[in-house]
């Protein structure tokens, strides 16, 4: 995402996360453009309160806000607010860096095989199908020493 650096800011919808003891301050911001700034939507996730209570430090309130066209909107931070771009939805989740998922065994094991290009065909369903084929061949002993 991309930061708006220019002030006064532009229209356009913004996303901003501000830390709590700065929560104050932007506050103030708000109500002094409350003409030309609409807030969309104010995420304060309840995790920061339990952790909080545990003696850390709670994180920030995310802002979801647009500046309406009109006069000029003179940013006061904190920092550079996020350029909320069309393919933003309005959710903190959207605009969060996460890692990539954990994969599962399987996947794991598939991603050491040999890909299905390299070899002409899936090595993963040969092994998948001799792990059947024991599999049945161990069930039809069992099956018939119990006859």
């Amino acid at each position: 995402m991309a930061l708006e650096r220019r002030n006064p800011l532009p229209p356009g919808v913004y996303w901003q996360d501000v830390p709590r003891e700065k929560g104050p301050l932007f506050i103030e911001w708000l109500k002094l453009n409350r003409d030309m700034v609409k807030v969309r939507k104010t995420v304060d996730d309840l995790g920061d309160a339990w952790l909080a209570a545990a003696g850390g430090k709670p994180g920030p309130v995310w802002f979801l806000f647009e500046v309406l066209p009109g006069r000029p909107v003179i940013w006061h931070g904190p920092g550079f607010p996020s350029i909320a771009d069309k393919g933003t939805r309005t959710e903190k989740s959207d605009t969060v860096s996460r890692p990539e998922a954990e994969k599962d065994p399987l996947d794991q094991l598939s991603d050491q095989l040999p890909s299905a290009s390299t070899i002409g065909f899936s090595m993963k369903w040969l092994i998948y199908g001799a792990l059947a084929a024991a599999g049945y061949y161990v069930f039809k002993e069992i099956k018939e020493a119990s006859k």
